[in-house]
């Protein structure tokens, strides 16, 4: 194999069985435990309850940006 070719997305030519093993791990849609806390504040008030989600997930080792 030379070249993968999917109806979507880049073309590979390079490092194919890294890719192969790439869509492997992505076909099998194993859940991580990851978090999104988005806010919007004016007066802080709303970023310091957002920070404590934040606190909270990490302290059970969820990650979280």
């Amino acid at each position: 194999m030379k070249v993968i070719a999917p109806d979507h997305g880049p073309i590979w030519r390079k490092d194919l069985p890294g890719i192969l093993d790439r869509y492997a791990k992505w076909a099998v849609r194993k859940p991580t435990l990851k978090a999104v806390v988005l806010y919007g504040t004016m007066w802080h008030s709303t970023e310091k309850m957002a920070l404590a989600i934040a606190e909270g997930l990490l302290s059970n080792r969820i990650q979280v940006k």
